[in-house]
């Protein structure tokens, strides 16, 4: 009897509308949808609903819903809604604070928090023959894009939270950019975690300027996680090879045939699913943690 409602709430969990696009769904259906006027005024109170969300990261989805659910243009609207403000807060009435009495003492959360996870970085090299950490049409850099204005995308196609992982990453300024991101709901947030990197700081702060990518759609997006993922065993490849060759180590040789292999099964596919996918991100685990 568990078992079953253990399942029945799963399954209501997973079939749930998300609160905010709820909303908008409810203040679709009691618009006057039939003239352009009625659509306006409608998907600006949508804007404004989701002006006042907190989550940053999935504004863009949203408003590309909003302008397929109205049929007004998506670039009409991402202008109007840069241009609203969010709803003030309303002001809460604070009573005078009490004197303490005079044993009183200050308490244990109002010491600022040690910094647990601040640890020492080790220098990285960086992938050879890519292109340049600040040319916002590689592979990682759109796919940092994506994270930052379109995790709701993301989300439905099954990549974000749980398939992205660091892996997909080469060490360095695009690692230190995703980790940012991940737990992070607001911009300002994300490049509060990356005072201590200035390089992967100044390229979200581009990625933020640069705004959403343009013209998205499925097969694109899962594409080029995929294309990252790509990159990232590659160059873990070359430089094998490259070792393998000076050294005349033929084990590694033998197994980097199998790895050229997986390579281009996955640029192939472009999928973030496939078995091709699943062996190369165990193969770049084991070779960060230094097995043979």
């Amino acid at each position: 009897m568990q078992m079953v409602c253990c399942d029945v709430l799963t399954s209501l969990t997973e079939s749930a509308t998300r609160f905010l696009r709820w909303r908008i769904d409810r203040i679709w259906a009691l618009a006057n949808s039939n003239d352009i006027e009625g659509r306006s005024m409608t998907a600006e109170t949508m804007l404004q609903i989701v002006k006042d969300h907190h989550n940053e990261m999935i504004h863009d989805d949203y408003i590309r819903q909003i302008a397929e659910i109205t049929e007004l243009s998506y670039s009409h609207l991402i202008e109007k809604f840069n241009g609203i403000e969010k709803t003030p807060k309303r002001k809460v009435l604070i009573p005078p604070p009490q004197e303490p009495p005079d044993d009183d003492y200050r308490r244990v959360f109002d010491q600022p928090p040690p910094d647990l996870h601040e640890r020492p970085r080790r220098a990285v090299e960086e992938p050879k023959g890519r292109q340049s950490d600040e040319n916002l049409d590689s592979a990682e850099c759109r796919a940092l894009s994506l994270i930052l204005h379109n995790q709701q995308t993301l989300e439905n196609l099954n990549l974000w939270p749980d398939r992205i992982s660091e892996q997909f990453f080469f060490e360095g300024v695009h690692r230190e950019t995703f980790n940012s991101l991940i737990g992070s709901i607001t911009f300002e947030e994300a490049k509060g975690r990356l005072e201590h990197d200035e390089r992967a700081s100044s390229l979200l702060q581009k990625l933020h300027q640069e705004g959403p990518l343009q013209n998205l759609d499925d097969v694109k997006v899962t594409a080029t996680i995929a294309e990252v993922l790509y990159w990232t065993a590659k160059h873990w490849h070359d430089e094998i090879a490259s070792e393998a060759t000076k050294n005349s180590d033929l084990k590694a040789a033998q197994e980097l045939a199998e790895i050229h292999q997986l390579l281009s099964d996955l640029i192939d596919s472009l999928d973030p699913f496939s078995k091709a996918a699943d062996h190369l991100l165990e193969w770049l685990q084991s070779k960060e943690k230094g097995e043979s």
